[in-house]
């Protein structure tokens, strides 16, 4: 008995799908792979800090059950605590070195200003370099004489050492 072949598009076999069905398939999965990598970048900041907060969840998760059972079974409070207590831990070294990197670039702007700026002799390795001054009149001099003169572009000359260390 043969069976007769009706010729539809459901009966046909792969090699019978149309070049325009194709056409179609491969212009959606390009759709859907471009917004899925529009997805990606922007996800993509984020996912360190996600991947911090899991961390972080984890890990101080059995401090807050026990400051939760120690306070009477109260994890808003707990938690409130808890964020608290990281903030101050994470705000308080970034403060301190705020004020100090203030306090380090207000000496040195004073000390620019009273015209007594002076640097700290050279090491030994790269006492012999120049610093090339750009500007009107290009010319070579010591860093000091450089920084003296305030000139707006410097640029080290390199030295005639195999290596700087």
């Amino acid at each position: 008995m043969q069976q007769q072949k009706s010729g539809t598009a459901a009966e046909a076999g792969p090699a019978q799908i149309s070049v325009e069905a194709r056409v179609s398939d491969l212009v959606r999965i390009g759709i859907i792979g471009l917004f899925a990598y529009w997805s990606l970048q922007l996800v993509a900041p984020f996912a360190l800090i996600v991947i911090w907060s899991a961390i972080l969840a984890v890990a101080l998760f059995p401090m807050f059950t026990g400051l939760s059972r120690l306070l009477g079974d109260r994890p808003k409070l707990s938690a409130t605590i808890i964020v608290i207590a990281c903030l101050v831990l994470i705000i308080a070294p970034l403060a301190l070195v705020a004020v100090n990197f203030a306090d380090a670039i207000l000496a040195l702007v004073a000390q620019l200003k009273s015209d007594n700026f002076t640097l700290p002799a050279a090491p030994e390795a790269i006492r012999g370099c120049g610093v090339f001054v750009s500007g009107p009149s290009p010319s070579l001099l010591s860093l000091e004489h450089a920084v003296k003169a305030k000139r707006e572009k410097i640029r080290i000359v390199a030295c005639n050492k195999p290596w700087i260390g």
